[in-house]
């Protein structure tokens, strides 16, 4: 029987984890049947990984497997589940929190996302807390519905990415150089006065981390505008972890989860490297 072979991006939607994670995988030759070919992976599909006690561990899958198995909760500084966002108020006591800061996923079958960030958000959040979420603008009358029903909606911000590629959307023919960042409160709003324009630097455009990655200037200007030094902060999608990095750098406190056991590895790493 012939057998199909993938690439690394289908090779992550089939598996459901970043494609820097299956970078990681080829190299630690832990997917079943993979094979360079013209400098190009070539993946079978359905696709398998190696269990990790299926050989010698590699001191990245040693230190991997035990950050999981004793996920960090640093007092006064972080703490990381992995779950999805349905589950975080499992571990978030209500009325704790001052602000959600996050990018989720986007595309209407990631609408549902929204309607569980929405009711974690009622629940975790103080009296007047944030919660300030990247959206994409292709279903943005659905997610303002969703998100509307939990909380009342405050504004919506616009974030620039200057010198960026256009996004190019072609079923609406439009390239944008914008996105729409939602602002909702639960209850009334007695902080700061707040800006309507969040960017990044000029040409900081840093996927290391994770293919949607934010960067880092971006995500401070954002951290920087809805919360205050000394606040806690969650992010329920972590991704690359830049959100959980710049929290920590800036004196807030962050609470961390994804349902991707890799997320948390990699943000993990990233907080512990500093």
């Amino acid at each position: 029987m012939k057998r199909t072979y993938i690439n690394q991006v289908q090779a992550a939607q089939e598996l459901g984890v970043t494609q820097s994670m299956v970078a990681q995988l080829l190299k630690a030759r832990l997917i079943i049947g993979a094979r360079k070919v013209g400098g190009r992976w070539q993946i079978p599909t359905p696709v398998k990984r190696r269990a990790a006690n299926d050989g010698p561990k590699s001191k990245q899958a040693q230190q991997r497997e035990e950050f999981l198995a004793n996920l960090p909760q640093v007092a006064e500084r972080y703490a990381l589940h992995c779950c999805p966002v349905s589950e975080l108020n499992k571990h978030v006591a209500p009325d704790s929190i001052d602000c959600i800061i996050t990018d989720p996923p986007y595309g209407h079958d990631a609408i549902p996302l929204y309607e569980d960030l929405g009711k974690m958000a009622k629940v975790v959040l103080k009296p007047g807390g944030s919660l300030v979420v990247m959206v994409g603008q292709s279903y943005l009358p659905e997610l303002l519905v969703v998100l509307s029903e939990h909380l009342m909606y405050q504004w919506m911000s616009a974030y620039l990415t200057p010198g960026g590629q256009a996004v190019q959307l072609w079923d609406r023919k439009v390239n944008t150089f914008w996105k729409p960042i939602l602002w909702y409160i639960k209850g009334e709003y007695h902080g700061k006065w707040i800006g309507d324009v969040a960017k990044s630097d000029v040409n900081d455009n840093d996927k290391r981390f994770h293919q949607w990655g934010q960067s880092e200037s971006g995500i401070a200007d954002i951290v920087s505008r809805f919360s205050i030094e000394g606040d806690t902060v969650v992010d329920p999608f972590l991704g690359g972890g830049t959100t959980a990095v710049v929290a920590v750098a800036l004196g807030r406190k962050f609470i961390g989860a994804d349902k991707d056991p890799d997320a948390i590895w990699i943000t993990g790493k990233r907080l512990r490297d500093g």
